[in-house]
């Protein structure tokens, strides 16, 4: 689950300097422009959008000049649950107070300096620019690949497991080995598999099938849970969603209905739970989490083919 980020150009000339900075996204500045004598104030935002086959996580981001003719990048969590990030800088006669890239976990309403940029030569022009990659979720979060789920759907509902752990369909090709899809006709209520925040939802899809193109057009929900980890429900019904963000859902409660929106072949609800982990290139990506359903007093290891309700599994235990 490679980032697929937003790309935003900001451009700020004098302070406050403030914008929203999203995966890859870069804030550009010039502390010695001779435009800041002539030009006050000038906001520039254009924004570019790319395939995204995920939740945005933004940061807000305000650049505080010091007297001393440095300046602080200082980020700010608004979302409802906890991001990761990664910040780092192409710059030309400037130098970090910290070694960059810079890795941190920043929790809902947060607000710190990430690190401060200051001239080398302070008689020539200093030039940076800030790029930061995110997602949400806690990249240190310890999951128990034991931890218990209900399933996803209303109770009374039996399904059949479309795609599981080690296939060789879709979700290896997307990097997510240990999402579940269960095939389920469009407006079958959906629910939370475990208690947890709503961070993210999208509702505004009426289209999808099967070809990338459609990636960023799917429906989802994210629910972020008390150990940092992230379920995502994907390929939801438009705009009948009765959760938002900042919402306290518990397990079992509608979250939506499923659809057949975004990448998808058919009508099917995907279920993945998924942290953010660090790369070489600086880029979060998303580790799925291999996860076990509670059904009635079973525990169970959902598998591609199997018939499943959420009462009673209709085969075996499968660990």
């Amino acid at each position: 689950m490679l980032t697929k980020a937003r790309f935003i150009l900001l451009a700020f000339l004098e302070t406050p300097r403030f914008g929203v900075l999203s995966d890859h996204a870069y804030l550009l500045n010039n502390l010695y422009s001779d435009l800041m004598k002539l030009v006050n104030p000038l906001f520039l935002m254009l924004a570019f959008h790319g395939v995204n086959a995920r939740a945005e996580a933004d940061l807000f981001v305000n650049q505080v000049d010091l007297p001393t003719g440095g300046t602080e990048i200082v980020v700010e969590n608004r979302n409802f649950g906890s991001v990761s990030a990664v910040m780092w800088v192409d710059a030309e006669n400037t130098y970090s107070n910290t070694s960059l890239p810079t890795r941190f976990v920043i929790k809902t309403s947060e607000k710190r300096v990430a690190f401060v940029l200051s001239p080398q030569d302070r008689t020539k022009p200093s030039r940076f620019k800030v790029y930061v990659s995110t997602m949400f979720g806690d990249a240190y979060a310890e999951h128990n690949p034991r931890a218990k789920y209900r399933f996803p759907f209303s109770d009374g509902i039996t399904t059949r497991v479309t795609q599981s752990f080690g296939d060789m369909g879709s979700h290896k090709a997307m990097k997510t080995p240990h999402a579940v899809d269960f095939a389920m006709p469009i407006g079958t209520p959906v629910v939370a598999a475990r208690e947890g925040v709503v961070v993210a939802v999208k509702n505004d899809s009426s289209v999808g099938g099967n070809d990338i193109s459609f990636t960023n057009k799917g429906n989802y929900v994210y629910i972020q849970h008390d150990d940092g980890t992230v379920a995502k429900y994907l390929h939801l019904a438009k705009g009948n969603s009765p959760v938002y963000t900042g919402m306290k859902v518990s397990a079992g409660e509608e979250i939506g209905y499923s659809g057949n929106t975004g990448f998808s072949s058919s009508p099917h609800l995907h279920f993945e739970i998924f942290k953010p982990i660090y790369t070489a290139s600086s880029i979060l990506e998303g580790e799925s989490l291999p996860v076990h359903f509670t059904s009635g007093l079973s525990v169970f290891r959902a598998k591609t083919g199997n018939i499943v309700s959420s009462e009673i599994a209709k085969t075996k235990n499968n660990f």
